[in-house]
């Protein structure tokens, strides 16, 4: 069995070629050799086998990373850098690179189909001021904090975002008596919303 192994293995020898300089385009045929010093099998549209030499300082690329001869598989796509120094007939791979599958053309869009919705969550809004002081009160649509001039009210919005030292919190965290800084804006009626409640490592003017 070892014995026609070795001569099959130098019938496909005598029938490969070596490649020619310049880059080669082809698919993944195998490597004789071990992993850092051995030979390259390709095979070219016609079907015609074609070899180069490759060690470890050959550089090989798969999907913009570095990978090593044994990571590829047969049938992938290569385009082979092949050199030979002056003089000599030796093909060695100065690098290779598995080419990637281009993306399939989208259709054109039907205008009798209803577009889906988008899966992007809303914009993010934030209010054109800030107050910072002590929360007198609380309901679940207003919340009223004492600053050091005056004291406001503010709409609690739907999408108000709490905030407590550093971590995402909820309405039911804040309290009375706590010292806390808005985010804050005007709606088109003209009241302050809060868009975003901050306490925490904060300090209150």
């Amino acid at each position: 069995m070892k014995i026609f192994c070795l001569a099959l293995l130098c019938t496909f020898a005598a029938l490969a070629t070596e490649m020619p300089s310049g880059y080669f385009r082809g698919g993944m045929v195998g490597f004789d050799g071990a992993v850092n010093l051995g030979t390259l099998r390709v095979r070219n549209t016609s079907g015609d086998i074609f070899t180069c030499a490759f060690d470890a300082k050959t550089y090989m690329e798969f999907e913009k990373r570095r990978v090593k001869v044994n990571e590829l598989r047969e049938g992938d796509p290569l385009e082979v850098l092949a050199y030979r120094r002056a003089g000599e007939t030796t093909c060695y791979v100065l690098s290779l690179q598995v080419i990637p599958t281009p993306i399939a053309k989208r259709p054109a869009k039907r205008l009798d189909v209803t577009p889906t919705k988008s899966n992007r969550p809303p914009p993010v809004r934030h209010g054109t001021q800030t107050f910072a002081g002590v929360v007198t009160q609380l309901s679940p649509t207003t919340i009223t904090v004492k600053t050091r001039s005056d004291e406001r009210t503010f709409l609690l919005r739907g999408d108000t975002r709490y905030y407590g030292n550093g971590l995402k919190m909820e309405a039911k965290d804040v309290s009375v008596n706590q010292r806390l800084a808005v985010e804050a804006g005007r709606n088109m009626e003209g009241q302050m919303e809060a868009f975003q409640l901050t306490w925490g490592e904060i300090t209150v003017p």
